[in-house]
């Protein structure tokens, strides 16, 4: 771990918290800046950088730090006006009768001293599955743009100019995740609750032991498939400290030492306590290892967040899907693997419209071009199988994943060190 990643995450946690940091050494700001980009922890960060700028305890150049001060209100403005605009959609959509769960987004930022700050991407909301095409429908009427669905997605993703993109969640994960990675045993047990944020919105989320065993199985997601990002580990500490007497630590803890992730989260407690300022006292006891934690830690700063910095780490999930099937799994991985992807091949032959449309701009204003690209991509396909240059699984983009690479043997040494096999 570079001592610009060290500096990087401990600016974070005082962002958090909402405290001053105590610097003992000078900083390298524009590294501190690029990785805190590179993590999506940019804005919390600069909330630190802030408390020493104002005290004149740092040296930056007045007119990039009030460019990054006008860039963050506006972002906090935008991000205010669509919080605002997913409520308002939610709001519409329980009164057509859809129970609507948000997982993530407001909830998590809650826990933040400025919540603002954690600035989402998206917004999931979890909805009955039997529900699905009437949610479609209201949100189309709202003037969402929906993508459809694949068929193995647990997901529909819909688009609004002002509420951004909300992920309309049918279940919690990937069915092959769920199946092969979590045996099927992330199934919610508690009623929902609800909880008022700091802009007087009412949202309705999972129970609280609920809600921290699906964030903490959504880090251990994104880590297992290409990377995560220091902001996920945050998210599941913040949680565990502030709901400390209230989660059931008997039933969290059978469950990842079932699942055999146990090891990792003990680390990631460990992390939190050496790294990120949190108290023993605030975290569940745990073991852990720093030489453990340094590797973890290192795997985030060349990763980024979800892994985006590194696409020798596109294969990975497939490396470690494989190998982990025979964990919970019988049978064979191979014809598994190809039951699973089946339901994709027509769609993947035939890509929805906005999928068409972002590969053939041109097809969104001349719609007959937009049925050449069909057409001509079911040639190339029909072409590319019987000349042998590609098979299906080309086409579904799931390739069995035969070339290892320095980055995933590294990943998967550390994977077999934390027992997650």
């Amino acid at each position: 771990m570079s001592q610009a990643f060290y500096d990087a995450i401990y600016l974070f946690s005082c962002g958090v918290r909402g405290n001053k940091p105590v610097l003992i050494h000078d900083i390298d700001v524009s590294k501190i800046y690029s990785l805190a980009m590179s993590q999506g922890i940019w804005q919390t960060t600069y909330l630190a950088l802030k408390k020493l700028y104002d005290q004149d305890e740092l040296i930056v150049d007045k007119k990039i730090f009030d460019k990054w001060h006008q860039k963050i209100v506006i972002q906090a403005i935008k991000a205010t006006q669509r919080n605002k605009a997913v409520n308002d959609i939610v709001r519409v959509l329980e009164q057509k009768g859809i129970k609507c769960c948000v997982l993530k987004g407001e909830v998590l930022a809650e826990l933040y001293h400025n919540p603002i700050c954690r600035i989402s991407s998206d917004t999931d909301i979890l909805i009955d599955k039997n529900l699905e095409k009437k949610t479609v429908n209201v949100l189309k009427q709202c003037l969402f743009e929906v993508e459809p669905r694949y068929p193995t997605s647990y997901h529909v993703c819909c688009y609004h100019s002002l509420a951004g993109v909300i992920e309309l969640h049918l279940q919690l994960y990937d069915e092959l995740f769920e199946d092969v990675w979590f045996d099927k045993k992330t199934l919610n047990i508690e009623a929902y609750r609800q909880i008022k944020t700091s802009q007087g919105n009412y949202i309705s989320t999972l129970g609280i032991n609920d809600g921290l065993i699906f964030i903490t199985l959504h880090l251990i997601k994104h880590f297992l498939h290409k990377g995560v990002g220091i902001r996920q580990l945050m998210d599941v500490l913040l949680y565990m400290s502030y709901y400390k007497n209230k989660i059931d630590w008997d039933r969290y803890d059978k469950l990842l030492k079932y699942l055999k992730y146990d090891k990792f989260m003990n680390n990631a407690i460990g992390i939190g306590i050496d790294y990120l300022g949190f108290d023993k006292n605030e975290l569940p006891k745990s073991k852990y290892n720093d030489n453990i934690m340094q590797k973890i830690l290192i795997d985030m700063e060349m990763g980024g967040i979800y892994g985006k910095n590194e696409v020798e780490r596109g294969e990975f999930y497939k490396i470690y899907t494989k190998e982990r099937f025979n964990r919970f799994k019988r049978g064979n991985y191979e014809r598994y693997i190809n039951s699973w992807m089946r339901p994709n091949i027509i769609k993947s032959i035939f890509p929805n419209r906005i999928n068409m449309i972002t590969r053939y701009p041109c097809a969104k204003k001349y719609k007959l071009l937009l049925f050449i690209a069909w057409l001509h991509r079911l040639l190339n396909f029909i072409l590319d199988v019987i000349k042998k240059k590609k098979n299906i699984k080309h086409y579904i983009e799931y390739q069995s994943p035969e070339a290892i690479n320095d980055i995933v043997k590294k990943r998967m040494d550390l994977i077999r060190e934390l027992d997650m096999i």
